[in-house]
């Protein structure tokens, strides 16, 4: 018995559809592509509200998706959520400073400096200050500290 079995008795004919074949190995961006970015964005930004550390640097994130006024304003009252609830003590300076980094704390003073906001660049600076003598007085004591 011989076997005539053919897809295209099967298949709809789409030879008149333009179904971008000229893009084989898909470099041309599709909608989902931007969709996919921009909801990992959100979920940065999930994560960061829940207070786990900002996986990436601001180069990295200007790289990906670009550093808006938007995010860095949104990241500043993120900020200023946590330094409210957890600046009172060494460990909430510190897990303030690891969630955020120092690159990150740099870039929102000068973001905030740009906005006029100067009471928050001095709690900014203020605590970029603490890190950074807390880590002399490290090097200088070979002590522990609290973190």
């Amino acid at each position: 018995m011989a076997d005539n079995f053919n897809w295209d008795d099967y298949l709809p004919n789409d030879d008149e559809d333009d179904n971008n074949e000229d893009d084989m190995f898909g470099t041309e961006p599709e909608p989902w592509v931007e969709r996919q970015m921009e909801i990992e964005k959100a979920l940065l930004f999930t994560e960061l509200k829940r207070g786990v550390p900002i996986p990436l640097s601001p180069k990295d994130w200007d790289e990906m998706w670009e550093l808006t006024t938007k995010d860095m304003n949104t990241m500043t009252q993120m900020w200023i959520r946590h330094f409210m609830r957890e600046s009172d003590s060494n460990r909430g300076k510190w897990n303030i400073i690891t969630t955020y980094r120092n690159e990150w704390l740099i870039q929102l003073l000068h973001h905030n400096e740009e906005q006029e906001e100067y009471e928050l660049c001095s709690l900014i600076n203020e605590l970029l200050n603490w890190s950074n003598n807390q880590q002399a007085w490290k090097q200088i004591s070979d002590a522990m500290i609290e973190k």
